[in-house]
């Protein structure tokens, strides 16, 4: 479908945020938080776009910590699960940046 007949497509959308607080271990580190969330996009005009997050908070993140190879989907403490979350949660690091071809 396309945009004139209110066609639906959809992206994930990453949000993070620094939080008040560091990390040391020889090396002191910012920590960051963040959030991965699905959002449906409603065409129903040609120049109108509406966008609706969806309300499965678990999906976005799995598809998330695939890019990880899911070493790092571990679970929080008993009992902070709920009906429309696992429990779940990704923890990424910064890593050393990669060599580009012109280093």
């Amino acid at each position: 479908m396309d945009a004139q007949s209110g066609c639906t497509s959809s992206r994930l959308v990453l949000r993070v945020w620094a939080v008040d607080f560091e990390l040391t271990n020889e090396h002191s580190s910012a920590l960051w938080m963040g959030s991965v969330v699905e959002e449906r996009l409603y065409h129903p005009l040609s120049l109108v776009t509406l966008a609706s997050t969806q309300p499965d908070v678990n999906a976005p993140r799995g598809t998330l910590a695939a890019a990880f190879n899911n070493e790092r989907l571990l679970p929080r403490t008993e009992g902070t699960a709920n009906g429309d979350w696992d429990g779940n949660v990704l923890l990424a690091r910064q890593g050393k940046a990669q060599k580009t071809m012109s280093d």
